[in-house]
């Protein structure tokens, strides 16, 4: 099912994840909402593109993301991050549980990132990701938070982020200044 109104894309709560109430502000990563769903072939989307950031994972094959002319093949080896901007299309080819978190990097930390990371996950990423899965699906908030925020730790801790390409140091000051008065008068 093709999605054209992109409006729906703008905004990370699908309403079918865990929403994550708002952290206090000195979190590596904002954590907007975590799922696991049942998806199979009628699950495609296309020109998906959000403001916000993704980390799709699936335990078994069958979650395909394409983005230009590459396609990624999900399983239990292979994660992506779709970095905010980014388009792409997606679907599954089977039957399968599909993970997702759905998060933004702090505004002083904004980079611009042009194109999907693939990561291949170690044995400490399953691990995590199998928790996270489980306590998402049981609705506990709080730990679901704490499993989040290590699962993109794990995934970020082999990305080489020194060669994104950064703002100028004083739109990242202003950002940094916006990003802890966000909420405010």
């Amino acid at each position: 099912m093709s999605k054209i109104d992109h409006a729906l894309w703008r905004n990370p709560f699908t309403g079918q994840g865990l929403r994550l109430p708002v952290g206090s502000g000195n979190e590596e990563f904002r954590l907007h909402e975590l799922g696991a769903i049942e998806v199979d072939d009628r699950w495609q989307h296309s020109d998906v593109s959000s403001p916000f950031w993704r980390l799709f994972y699936d335990l078994s094959p069958g979650v395909w993301v394409k983005s230009g002319v590459r396609q990624y093949e999900l399983d239990q080896d292979h994660a992506i991050i779709l970095p905010e901007g980014v388009s792409f299309d997606c679907g599954a080819s089977s039957k399968l549980s599909h993970f997702w978190i759905h998060f933004s990097l702090p505004l002083n930390d904004h980079a611009a990132v042009t194109h999907p990371i693939e990561i291949e996950v170690e044995a400490e990423f399953r691990a995590v990701a199998k928790k996270l899965r489980t306590v998402t699906l049981e609705e506990r908030v709080p730990q679901a938070r704490r499993l989040g925020q290590s699962l993109l730790h794990l995934a970020f801790v082999e990305i080489d982020t020194q060669s994104w390409e950064v703002l100028d140091p004083r739109m990242r000051r202003l950002l940094a200044w916006l990003d802890i008065r966000l909420g405010g008068p």
